[in-house]
């Protein structure tokens, strides 16, 4: 069971041109394909140091054997560099 999601991007450096940096979830159930879940994302036009977006979703939701979390990261910036934080707290129950 997924109880709480949390992405964080900061960016550390500024870029030398600023694209777009994003972290995402993307949840794929058994058998099926993958869906982006949760997205967060600078704009271009934050591109200072310390500029910062966090996104938490704290309902929980079941995964069945064979569903797949997959967390990803992109930055289209030339130069410069972003933080991610991508957490989820996670919980197995035994039959």
């Amino acid at each position: 069971m997924v109880e709480y999601l949390h992405l964080h991007i900061q960016r550390v450096q500024a870029a030398t041109s600023a694209g777009v940096p994003y972290a995402g979830l993307y949840f794929k159930p058994s058998g099926g394909s993958a869906e982006r879940f949760m997205v967060c994302s600078l704009t271009k036009g934050q591109n200072s140091i310390d500029d910062m977006r966090d996104m938490f979703v704290g309902t929980s939701f079941i995964m069945l054997p064979g569903d797949q979390l997959t967390a990803v990261t992109y930055d289209g910036s030339t130069g410069g560099s972003c933080q991610y934080l991508i957490a989820a707290k996670i919980t197995e129950f035994d039959a």
